[in-house]
């Protein structure tokens, strides 16, 4: 069994039309390649940019080399473990061989420019570590070892409650993230690995987020998932099945979804041990806004309800660069609801310049939100309360008052189950409504 530490640091990036309510739920939406960390020879690049020897000194200054180097690992199953074997496919720390690949993948390193590039946009992955302070010397290590390679790093500071979910229904167990850098403490007599590789162990919308299922990377090899299942089995000698998790080990090895890096602490039952993983998944949307004509980016949302967001010409504050808009469903916000409210069909709004994220993005005028809620009443709200909220300044605020007054509106079309916004700068919003205060009386049958 393996157990996400909480001590732990992560880094972190369908279209559709809607008419009716009754029309915009379907299939629980799919995920889409990552548009980054999808291509191998960008996995590859990192892992060639990660020095673990200069992690390990950030996270444990007081260290030796020799003592450094004990901790390094290669393998997601510890040294000390009869089922480890060293892989053959090894990646060096080598920024030389990182440029050859990301040259190879379109990713130009332009004179004068500070990070690599393509199609006008960076090179950036995003960042997300918990507020320990050991977190973030350690990020920011990484964050000057990806730069040597070009790669932009950009980090947030999160509490580890919601990194590693409240109630699971946030940051690591709905795959908000694009990077993740976590321990895991497993057993090293029966590493027992198909809940964090198994192809049939992906969460997803699909099968409702499963807690059993903990592949997070997103990750299916049948090869290698092959290999795992003989692993796996306890009733075979250990000889046999040692040859398997070499194989497993190799597979992984050479797709790169995840990085070992270093132990923390081993014992005789159990080892806990860092790594890099690679979400290879996204369940966002996006496209390209364009500064001088009407834009409209369809999503859906986890339960597969379609809305769309209109964009007007003339609305980016920074119309000579090219931006992206996302939108990136979530289970829970990080403010969660105003207290006697639920939270319904919560999302992420994202700006890219030059494929940056942007912390917030004020456009120079409003865009419409066309929101579905078709939800509500199986989860009890009062329909005629449900409104846009939007979290800043550390509360929930109506979304329309991000407007000036002149250019708010707001519509609740309750005949279609929709809601029609007026927004002007992005953040984390949610529909949110008034929970029914249902009350039940005894019934007596004679």
């Amino acid at each position: 069994m393996l157990i996400p530490l909480c001590l732990g640091l992560a880094l972190a990036v369908l279209w559709g039309g809607a008419t009716r309510a009754a029309d915009t739920q379907g299939e629980p939406v799919v995920a889409q390649p990552h548009p980054i960390l999808g291509d191998l020879r960008v996995r590859q690049a990192i892992a060639h940019c990660t020095d673990k020897d200069g992690l390990v000194a950030a996270a444990y200054p007081d260290l030796t080399p020799a003592e450094r180097a004990e901790l390094i690992i290669d393998s997601f199953i510890p040294p000390t473990s009869w089922a480890y074997s060293p892989p053959t496919t090894t990646y060096e720390y080598s920024p030389t061989l990182a440029g050859d690949l990301l040259d190879d993948a379109g990713w130009i390193w332009p004179v004068g420019e500070d990070y690599r590039m393509k199609d006008r946009r960076e090179l950036a992955v995003s960042l997300k570590t918990t507020d320990a302070q050991l977190r973030i010397d350690l990020v920011n290590a990484y964050t000057t070892q990806l730069a040597a390679c070009g790669i932009r790093l950009i980090g947030l500071n999160l509490p580890a409650s919601y990194w590693f979910g409240w109630d699971r229904e946030t940051g690591l167990y709905r795959r908000d993230y694009s990077i993740a850098e976590y321990a895991w403490m497993s057993n090293v007599d029966e590493p027992g690995y198909y809940s964090l590789y198994g192809c049939e162990a992906i969460p997803s919308p699909v099968n409702s987020w499963d807690h059993d299922y903990q592949n997070f990377m997103g990750w299916c090899n049948p090869d290698a998932e092959a290999a795992l299942l003989i692993a796996d089995d306890t009733t075979l000698p250990q000889d046999e099945r040692k040859a398997y998790y070499a194989q497993l080990t190799e597979y992984l090895t050479q797709d790169v979804p995840s990085i070992p890096l270093f132990l923390r602490d081993v014992t005789t039952d159990t080892a806990t041990w860092e790594h890099f993983d690679f979400n290879l998944e996204i369940f966002s949307s996006w496209t390209e806004i364009i500064s001088d004509s009407s834009n409209v980016l369809s999503f859906q949302d986890f339960y597969g309800n379609s809305g769309w967001i209109e964009v007007p010409p003339g609305a980016l504050i920074t119309p000579t660069e090219v931006n992206d808009l996302m939108y990136s469903p979530l289970a829970a916000t990080f403010g969660g609801a105003p207290e006697g409210w639920r939270e319904l069909a919560p999302f992420r709004l994202t700006m890219f310049t030059r494929g940056v994220p942007q912390e917030t993005y004020i456009f120079s005028q409003p865009i419409t939100l066309t929101i579905p809620y078709s939800m509500s009443y199986q989860l009890g709200l009062v329909e005629e309360t449900v409104s846009l909220y939007v979290w800043e300044n550390g509360t929930w605020q109506f979304a329309v008052n991000t407007c000036p007054v002149d250019d708010r509106y707001s519509l609740h079309d309750t005949q279609n189950d929709l809601y029609i916004v007026r927004v002007c700068h992005l953040s984390e919003f949610s529909l949110a409504g008034e929970v029914n205060d249902f009350t039940f009386l005894p019934m007596a049958v004679k």
